[in-house]
Order: C-alpha cells, then sequence, then structure tokens
C-alpha cells in the first residue's frame, strides 16, 4: 500500500541514522525504486513506523510524498522486536549497538515469555521470532561473540555507554569487554578519557 510520508511518526530511536546510509539508499532509491517497503502500524492518527527509517528518510529526501508500506500486525513489544532483527541484519552496526540490541532483544523475549531455544528449529517447526542463535548466524556472529555482546551490554550502565559513542572503543570488542570487567566508577573515568580524545 501506499501512503503519505506526513502521516508516519516514529519515536527516538537508540540508534541514530547515519547519514552516508541514508545518501546511499536515497541514490539507490532513485536508480532503482524502493525495493523494500518500509513497516507501520496503523494508528488512529495515521502510522507509526515499526522498521525502515533510513529508507523512509531517503525517500523524504527524495521528494517523495508517499510511500510504499506493509502493515505489521502485532503489539508493542512484537513491533520493538521486529525493529531490532531487522537493525541486526541489515545494518552496519558497532559492536556497542549490536549488543544493546543483542540485549534490549532478549528482554523482550523475556516479557513476553518466549525465550527461543539455541539451536534452529526441525523443518516444519513453526518458530516466530527467530532464536537468538539464528540472529547471531545472520549476522555473522559466534555464539561466543554473541556471549561477549551480551556481557558489554550487562555490565557497562547506560550512562558510560552512551559516552563512549562516537569513540574507537565503540566498536572494539576487546576494549569493551575489558571494560565491562572493570569497577563501573573505573568504566566512568576511561569513557570520560576516550570521549574527551575524540
Amino acid at each position: 500500500m501506499l501512503i503519505s510520508i506526513e502521516s508516519v511518526t516514529y519515536s527516538a530511536r537508540r540508534r541514530a541514522l547515519r547519514e552516508d546510509k541514508v545518501l546511499e539508499l536515497a541514490n539507490s532509491i532513485a536508480d532503482l525504486g524502493l525495493l523494500n517497503p518500509i513497516n507501520v502500524i496503523r494508528l488512529d492518527t495515521g502510522f507509526h513506523l515499526v522498521a525502515g527509517a533510513h529508507r523512509l528518510e531517503a525517500c523524504k529526501r527524495l521528494g517523495w510524498t508517499e510511500v510504499p508500506a506493509q502493515l505489521f500486525v502485532g503489539d508493542n513489544l512484537l513491533a520493538e522486536l521486529a525493529e531490532i532483527d531487522e537493525n541486526l541484519r541489515r545494518n552496519d552496526l558497532t559492536v556497542l549497538e549490536q549488543s544493546e540490541a543483542l540485549l534490549r532483544r532478549n528482554e523482550i523475549l523475556e516479557e513476553m515469555g518466549m525465550r527461543m531455544p539455541a539451536h534452529r528449529p526441525n523443518k516444519g517447526d513453526t518458530v516466530t521470532p527467530l532464536s537468538t542463535a539464528d540472529i547471531a548466524q545472520d549476522i555473522g556472529l559466534s555464539e561466543r561473540s554473541t556471549q561477549r555482546r551480551a556481557q558489554i551490554a550487562r555490565d557497562i550502565p547506560q550512562d558510560v555507554r552512551d559516552s563512549l559513542r562516537g569513540t574507537e572503543i565503540e566498536d572494539s570488542t576487546t576494549q569493551l569487554v575489558e571494560l565491562a570487567r572493570m569497577p563501573i566508577e573505573e568504566q566512568r573515568a576511561i569513557a570520560t578519557i576516550a570521549a574527551q580524545r575524540e
């Protein structure tokens, strides 16, 4: 279906839009059209974006007034889970962003009482959403890497993670794991120094 771009709202995201990604998509869309519609939930006042923020922004840059969309059916937790899964599979996230996404994904699954098996389901089984092992495999992570990322997001407090954004540490598994093992006050001191260097 085609919907008005102005009718689509979205909340503050954990991950900021990447200008280079928006420009790359705008160029591709200008040449080929929008190959994958955005995903939205219908609201009384319009639509709320579930997945496709970069695509939506690229279409805005191209001056489009309408955008192809697919209607997402599910509650807010399922919508958030769908957004996380898409971001994990489609985008070049930093190690810190992957860690936070995987942690939030597990929190949602626990809230929904849907902890998934650590193995692929047998053929014919219906499993929604994908297991964490499936997502890890899709994005090229081993089980150990997935566990390390969980440790990073779990053991580094939010204020420290926020301070690390835009620093070289944000995309270094080794440095983030070392940081996660330190006392919180040491983590804060290192994050402050890293942010000042940037």
